[in-house]
């Protein structure tokens, strides 16, 4: 049974004081997931877009209130609902942007990382790639 990956990025580290190798469970190459760890993966990232997604609403939200307070005053409470789906949307999207770029950008590294035949010998000698 494959473990939970939380992240793609070099799945050991070496230790700094005697220069041992340590697996790191939690993060692997993409080319060594799974399909369902790559799944899960991708899930996670989504999760965090919406979960992360909180913060820039509030802040426009705020903004908004600030520049037209008048409006904001006399706005009837669906419309107010609408308003809060609507810069809900707005942030999910671009978090849902942000995270994607962080994501394509950690591939990227992995696959450059993995193009190198001395990275490969190593994480065979790790017995992490057969």
């Amino acid at each position: 049974m494959e473990s939970l990956t939380y992240g793609v990025a070099e799945p050991f580290m070496v230790c700094p004081v005697c220069g041992t190798y340590n697996r790191i469970s939690e993060f692997n190459e993409w080319a060594l997931m799974s399909r369902l760890s790559r799944c899960v993966l991708f899930l996670r990232y989504a999760w965090t877009a919406l979960l992360y997604a909180v913060l820039p609403m509030l802040i426009f939200y705020y903004t908004l209130r600030f520049m037209f307070s008048e409006t904001f005053e006399r706005m009837p409470d669906n419309q107010m609902g609408r308003l809060f789906l609507v810069l809900y949307v707005l942030s999910v999207l671009i978090m849902g942007y942000i995270c994607t770029v962080a994501l394509r950008r950690d591939i990227r590294i992995s696959n450059h990382r993995m193009s190198d035949p001395a990275y490969r010998a190593l994480l065979t000698r790790l017995g992490l790639l057969k």
